[in-house]
């Protein structure tokens, strides 16, 4: 037990709280530290004195427990209580830092840059703030305003914890990017795998790489990807090899390839991708594929290639919230002309410590100009969809974890001339995080669609590795 009178009770309760949030009991956390607040007053008042004097017990238990109560979740909460003793201590840095800490969780970039950059006028020692201007610099894409603050840190406080943190960081950041991936499904309909146009095994693997920042601006880009998928005991390929040059700084991200495919129609086809940041919470992208490799293999299987254009908007107000909407149109070099748009919905309803429940929903519609084509080209369609998506961390030890979530959705589907068919869908996937920017995630789907009124039946299983940030 430590005495009431030792100095230092406060700073050993707090430091026994986090040695239980590591350990992952937020249970035992939050209750010991909101307790520590509520037994010191804002102010004390010594005997004979006339006026109170600031408790800075009080101060330091307020600010860990608000952020110990972000790391568990509530992050508007923990906003909530730091901008209100902001507001009536401006000048306090680490108040600034910590508010800026949880505007860079929430999304909010640019916001958590101004939060920390004034945390670093009031307190220009702090390793604190100017680890928070790299961080949110890096989330930016401003890397090369982030590499004189990152160069001093690493020079001057080598070995501080914030900095060994940060220089994992900033070497996932710039370093090389790596993504493998591959998944395998089957079809069928009451015993017939010749009906699906997604064909009765489908499948697809492949691998992309980005060399590490040039220039603070700059990566070459390579990949290899094999689609395929069987249409009456033929497997139908597309097998593409591609190289490009990637360029992001601050709100613009612009890849650039030329992709070469190794099968029958051997044709080469090239893509461009441009992203913009307006803000913190709305994004766009624009999206042009010559010879498109997502497009139609039943089509391909006919000798028919298509080429596409996309544009995409995501509006992201927190990390509770995301609205995303697309409109695409693809060229079939057999005339056809088919054009889509669709919205979705994901929006958090539970959070916990270790367990996330959202909600979604999604709305699509699509039409097609050839009724006469040889691969699934409805002349109208669209669909609704909701659903839930439960989220657990089952185990964590600092950056490495263990989850796994189920997702589960169903909706109508219309189709012109088939009428409508509710549509379910599972998936069940685990993720394990090794180390920061090491993720494994593979998982289970199954479905039950209807294309042309011929209700069928998927099942898949599909795995991704990341490493980079």
């Amino acid at each position: 037990a430590i005495p009431d009178n030792d100095p230092r009770k406060v700073q050993y309760k707090i430091m026994h709280a986090y040695a239980l949030m590591e350990a992952e009991r937020f249970d035992l956390a939050q209750p010991e530290l909101k307790a520590l607040v509520e037994a010191n007053p804002d102010w004390r008042t010594a005997p004979g004195a006339s006026l109170p004097y600031e408790n800075w017990d009080r101060y330091h238990s307020e600010v860990n427990e608000t952020m110990v109560r972000s790391y568990a979740g509530d992050l508007a909460g923990a906003q909530k209580t730091l901008e209100t003793m902001s507001a009536y201590g401006p000048e306090d840095s680490g108040v600034q830092s910590s508010l800026g800490s949880v505007y860079d969780r929430r999304g909010w970039h640019e916001r958590a840059l101004e939060r920390h950059r004034i945390a670093s006028t009031l307190d220009p020692q702090s390793v604190d703030a100017r680890t928070g201007q790299v961080e949110s610099l890096l989330e930016l894409q401003r890397v090369e305003q982030a590499r004189p603050i990152y160069n001093e840190l690493q020079t001057v406080y080598p070995d501080t914890l914030q900095s060994r943190t940060l220089r994992d960081r900033w070497n996932r950041h710039v370093g090389w990017q790596w993504r493998a991936f591959a998944a395998w499904g089957r079809s069928d309909s009451d015993g017939n795998r010749d009906v699906s146009p997604v064909g009765s095994r489908d499948g697809v693997y492949g691998i992309e790489a980005e060399t590490p920042l040039l220039g603070d601006r700059w990566r070459l880009t390579a990949g290899y990807v094999d689609r395929y998928a069987d249409f009456n005991d033929r497997r139908i390929h597309d097998r593409r090899g591609a190289a490009g040059v990637r360029y992001t700084y601050d709100r613009l991200d612009v890849h650039l390839q030329a992709n070469r495919s190794h099968d029958d129609l051997d044709n080469t086809g090239a893509s461009l991708d441009i992203g913009w940041r307006f803000n913190d919470v709305f994004d766009a992208g624009l999206t042009l594929r010559k010879y498109d490799p997502e497009a139609s293999l039943q089509a391909r299987a006919f000798g028919i290639t298509a080429d596409s254009a996309a544009l995409s908007a995501d509006w992201h107000p927190s990390e509770l919230t995301t609205v995303q909407a697309s409109a695409q149109a693809y060229r079939f070099d057999d005339g056809n002309r088919r054009q889509s748009l669709g919205v979705n919905l994901d929006q958090r309803l539970v959070t916990r410590p270790h367990f996330l429940l959202n909600g979604l929903a999604s709305v699509y519609t699509s039409r097609g100009t050839r009724d006469d084509a040889p691969y699934f080209n409805p002349s109208r369609d669209a669909s609704m969809e909701f659903g839930v998506r439960a989220d657990q961390i089952v185990w964590r030890e600092y950056e490495r974890y263990f989850r796994h979530r189920l997702t589960a959705t169903i909706g109508p589907y219309w189709q012109e001339d088939y009428g409508t068919a509710w549509v379910p869908s599972l998936r069940y996937e685990h993720e394990w995080q090794f180390a920061t920017g090491q993720v494994l995630v593979y998982g289970v789907n199954w479905s039950r669609p209807v294309y042309d009124g011929q209700r069928e039946r998927h099942f898949g299983f599909d795995a991704e590795f990341r490493w980079g940030k």
